[in-house]
């Protein structure tokens, strides 16, 4: 299943950075660039170009933010949702195949201590 959602990133021209992005946009609604650099551990012109490549794929829309104007707000549009509602079984089988030999008590505890290390 690893191999089918690699295939499906690749027919798409997405990296992996690009798929983290943009499920990171799926959970979050909208972020500031800033907030993406962060979140992938990137610095700003990196960051820059990597959305760049998304805008330009059309799966992703930048607005400026209502109370900063020179910020830009970041959010999927609806061929990156669109994209990512077909990738998203893929993802899940890929889970499902990490986690299929630990028990669901073990799996819950590896879920929290996995949300305690990325925050």
């Amino acid at each position: 299943m690893k191999q089918a959602l690699e295939l499906k990133l690749k027919a798409n021209d997405l990296t992996t950075y690009q798929f983290g992005t943009l499920m990171q946009l799926y959970k979050s609604g909208s972020l500031t660039q800033k907030e993406i650099s962060e979140f992938i551990n990137s610095d700003e012109p990196s960051t820059a170009r990597l959305m760049n490549r998304l805008e330009e794929k059309g799966f992703i829309k930048r607005t400026a933010d209502k109370k900063d104007k020179r910020k830009k707000v970041i959010s999927l549009t609806p061929k990156g949702r669109e994209l990512l509602n077909e990738l998203l079984p893929c993802v899940m089988e890929v889970g499902k195949g990490f986690t299929s030999k630990i028990s669901e008590q073990e799996n819950k505890t590896l879920y929290a201590l996995l949300l305690k290390v990325i925050n």
